[in-house]
């Protein structure tokens, strides 16, 4: 059986077939998640807050962008 040795993801179907798109850029999703666990790893306090509110800024930046799920 033959596997690849890389995965590439495209979402340049969802786009076209579902009119879906990202939210954040790889970069950006990147960052927020190396910020949750720096958070995680250093200071454990309040990570409900913490996950929170980087939810809430997605949603924001979702809404700012007019993406359909956000209607």
């Amino acid at each position: 059986m033959y596997e690849s040795e890389s995965l590439i993801i495209d979402s340049s179907k969802s786009k076209k077939y579902l009119d879906w798109e990202n939210t954040y850029t790889i970069d950006e999703a990147l960052t927020e998640t190396v910020l949750w666990y720096k958070k995680f790893k250093n200071d454990k306090s309040d990570m409900k807050k913490f996950s929170t509110t980087q939810i809430e800024n997605y949603i924001l930046r979702a809404h700012e962008k007019n993406l359909i799920w956000t209607k």
